[in-house]
């Protein structure tokens, strides 16, 4: 899996997903990415 974060402090969002998340996997599929909510999980 992949984490992304954009942002810092309060205005810090982190997303989780697939770690096949590159070019040659989005010409025939798509991939998502989901928002982690809890900030509990997402400051670990």
């Amino acid at each position: 899996s992949r984490i992304y974060i954009f942002g810092k402090d309060s205005r810090r969002r982190v997303y989780i997903s697939s770690a096949d998340f590159m070019t040659r996997n989005t010409e025939r599929r798509v991939e998502v990415a989901a928002p982690l909510l809890d900030r509990r999980l997402a400051d670990r």
